[in-house]
């Protein structure tokens, strides 16, 4: 069993970490979604084959604003997981590209149908010609009968008629391909300047024994979302009750899909810690305010970076408070950050492999 070294300012060491082989990109949906006043706790479930030995599981198209440390994830089958982090992708910027790709092929053919539209019209130019160079029935010799001069500008006037109309048709389409053309620039203009925003995506490194399949279940915290109370106070008279109908207005703006979800609906803070604060002595008299207390998560905690013999980051390796279920797994960068509760003060460091360390 190899040993574990740790330096002063909770920095412990591994030897270099496998690499994965297999990646395989998974999407989920949002099954459950609880609301809270300011941000929702979102769950995903999804069902994956999983081939023998290491593989790494990307989960796609996740929020932007998830909140890393509130990430969990969970999975049922015969595996397992050995390191969970959370990266950006710009899965916007393909989409984006394939929009554009789409708009320049629309745009092409509307030049073609403009080129030919124009060619028709060449054409009609050149009958209009024709019609006049062989509309004349003088002939100096003999004389003309009032019938052939009829027939002739009846003759005329019909293909004069006919040119016309289609004329009018292809000025029509022409018009209104160019509008359509400055429609598709507009659009093209729009994505070639459109900032793109980074989604996130969990990556879930795995070992398995076997082929075999497993259900993951994802969990974490998301801002930019949330529902705010609204009242409708009605009576119909002064003898009669008052209503009161009590609503929620919900606002959802995490650039991830909800659809047909679960939703509850909770007027509980998710950012105040669950570490308790030490109160202060409340003293009564004119002039004097009450305590103030910090109850955001920012309250116990303590962060590091865990780096192997080289000085290379270890990705997720698990950080644990002992005796609780509390812990945190490193990142990509090999940090962490974990909220210690009041009375605890040791931390368990750990990886697959190596020597298990409380400092």
């Amino acid at each position: 069993m190899k040993r574990l070294r740790l330096g002063l300012w909770a920095c412990f060491c591994l030897c270099a970490a496998t690499t994965l082989m297999g990646q395989n990109k998974v999407k989920t949906t949002a099954e459950k979604v609880t609301l809270f006043i300011d941000g929702a706790q979102v769950t995903r479930t999804k069902q994956v084959d999983i081939p023998a030995g290491n593989s790494t599981l990307i989960f796609t198209g996740l929020s932007p604003y998830m909140d890393a440390q509130s990430m969990q994830v969970s999975a049922k089958g015969k595996l397992t997981v050995t390191a969970v982090n959370r990266q950006y992708n710009y899965i916007d910027s393909l989409a984006v590209s394939e929009k554009q790709q789409s708009l320049q092929k629309e745009l092409k053919k509307i030049e073609k149908q403009q080129k030919e539209q124009n060619a028709e019209l060449g054409l009609i130019n050149a009958e209009y010609e024709m019609l006049k160079t062989n509309c004349s029935v003088n002939n100096k010799n003999t004389a003309t009968s009032l019938a052939t001069i009829k027939e002739v500008n009846q003759y005329y006037s019909g293909q004069l008629k006919t040119l016309k109309t289609k004329e009018l048709a292809i000025n029509e389409q022409i018009a209104e391909l160019a509008i359509k053309q400055g429609q598709l620039n507009s659009e093209l203009a729009q994505l070639s300047g459109k900032s793109l925003t980074p989604m996130s995506e969990i990556v879930v490194n795995v070992n398995a024994p076997a082929a075999c399949k497993a259900t993951f279940t994802l969990n974490y915290y998301v801002k930019n979302a949330g529902w705010f109370p609204s009242y409708d106070v009605r009576s119909g008279s002064l003898a009669e009750p008052i209503s009161i109908i009590y609503k929620a207005n919900i606002f959802q703006n995490t650039k991830e899909e909800w659809k047909n979800v679960e939703l509850s609906l909770s007027s509980s803070n998710p950012s105040t810690g669950s570490v308790a604060p030490t109160l202060s002595t409340y003293w009564l008299d004119y002039g004097l305010a009450a305590p103030r207390y910090n109850l955001n998560l920012n309250g116990n905690t303590v962060s590091g970076i865990v780096l192997d013999n080289e000085r290379t980051p270890v990705i997720g390796a698990t950080v644990t408070i002992p005796g609780t279920t509390i812990g945190a797994i490193t990142d990509i960068n090999g940090k962490y950050s974990i909220t210690i509760p009041n009375g605890q003060n040791k931390l368990q460091f750990s990886y697959i492999g190596y020597q298990t360390q409380t400092r």
